[in-house]
């Protein structure tokens, strides 16, 4: 998009070994995962893939990239109606 904007994220998953405490910053992903022999998959189906992995949404919200996992939505707006 060549917007120079942040990221959120709503990810209450923690690493078991990683270093940082965040799940999005400690999972490394083996980029072969996404190379055919002859082509490389291209972003957009990337993030398709690991939005879906994750149960998240990704979308640009008040200058920022934001996402966020569904459990969270679903715990947020349980504990607000109660």
């Amino acid at each position: 998009t060549y917007l120079n904007l942040g990221l959120k994220s709503f990810i209450n998953l923690y690493p078991e070994n990683g270093t940082i405490g965040e799940i999005l910053q400690d999972t490394h992903i083996n980029v072969n995962l996404f190379y055919d022999g002859q082509n490389w998959t291209n972003c957009y189906d990337i993030l398709k893939i690991i939005c879906k992995r994750f149960y998240c949404s990704l979308f640009q919200c008040d200058g920022y990239w934001t996402i966020i996992r569904w459990a969270e939505i679903y715990r947020t707006t349980k504990t607000n109606t109660q």
